[in-house]
């Protein structure tokens, strides 16, 4: 049931739907009327920033581990 093409396209999926409900939150977002788009913008940086910092140190830390 599990093959690699199944699990591929779901991940291919998942991927999208979440690309296509973040694209319409923010395009409702920017057509409220009093809603400051630059916030928004600066928080979305502000958590992608967030996570990319905690992935690196997780790869870092399993590099120590290994290493």
């Amino acid at each position: 049931m599990w093959d690699p093409t199944t699990i591929f396209w779901t991940i291919i999926g998942a991927f999208i739907g979440f690309v296509l409900g973040l694209i319409v939150t923010i395009f409702l977002r920017i057509r409220d009327n009093n809603f400051d788009k630059i916030d928004y913008m600066k928080a979305i940086n502000d958590y992608a920033n967030k996570v990319f910092n905690e992935l690196m140190t997780k790869s870092i830390e399993k590099k120590r581990m290994i290493g």
